[in-house]
């Protein structure tokens, strides 16, 4: 793993050294940033779904993905709705087929030779089940996760890159514990962003500010895996303080 401390934001790279999902080490990797006297803010991003710039795009790989039986479909919703689309555009002579060689027939279709209106039809049911934009679309776990522990919203943008303009509200939401941290990341997303404030302060006061994604670069030097990026107040305290509580659980060079 290496640590650049003069790129801004600090960057450091980890790969898939913490494996590829939520886990303890991630969850030890944010509370290494957190004092006593402070608490973690994870947030989370709610969409407007009617400006999403990228629907378009999110459309057509559903599609493809479905097509090629590797999108995500534990409870066959997505399966019947389809096939309820397949029934609505068919001839008598079809009738008969079962939900099973409904699916069959599309998948042995070819995606260019299908009718225009059949695609957009699927594409747009598609894009309608499997995109979640607000909290209230996610199940009641998650809900009932988040809920109690929000401490405010806003549309606040703290990540070091453009804000998305389709951004309709950002949740704040306290989490202490390891076992809280690794339960987020499981229910949400573990591309977490994160603030680590002293307590009753608002995450626009951050003492640091960690985002967390996946990176394939294109030069040889690029980073290739999970990078995550370090926005911090005062780069004495991380040296005096983070960094070593890093350096007993990560092999990392300090560029």
């Amino acid at each position: 793993m290496k640590l650049f401390l003069n790129s801004n934001p600090i960057k450091l790279e980890i790969g898939y050294e913490l494996g590829y999902g939520p886990s303890d080490e991630i969850a030890e990797l944010i509370l290494a940033f957190k004092e006593d006297n402070e608490e973690v803010l994870f947030h989370f991003i709610e969409y407007d779904k009617t400006k999403d710039p990228h629907k378009a795009f999110i459309s057509k790989m559903n599609l493809q993905h479905f097509h090629a039986d590797v999108l995500w479909d534990p409870d066959h919703k997505l399966t019947t709705r389809v096939v309820q689309a397949l029934r609505h555009k068919s001839s008598s002579k079809e009738a008969n087929l079962t939900d099973e060689q409904w699916i069959e027939v599309f998948r042995n279709q070819k995606l260019e030779d299908m009718d225009v209106g059949l695609k957009n039809e699927i594409q747009e049911l598609l894009y309608d089940m499997c995109s979640k934009y607000e909290l209230r679309e996610y199940p009641e776990a998650v809900q009932n996760f988040i809920r109690p522990r929000v401490k405010y919203q806003n549309k606040l943008w703290l990540k070091h890159m453009d804000m998305p303009q389709h951004v309709k509200n950002v949740i704040w939401y306290e989490l202490q514990k390891k076992e809280e941290i690794i339960k987020a990341l499981e229910y949400t997303d573990f591309w977490f962003s994160c603030a680590i404030v002293s307590k009753g302060t608002g995450p626009e006061q951050f003492n640091s500010y960690l985002s967390y994604t996946e990176v394939h670069g294109f030069e040889p030097e690029d980073p290739d895996g999970m990078v995550m990026y370090i926005q911090i107040r005062n780069k004495e305290r991380f040296l005096e303080k983070t960094l070593p509580k890093l350096k007993r659980f990560m092999d990392i060079e300090v560029i």
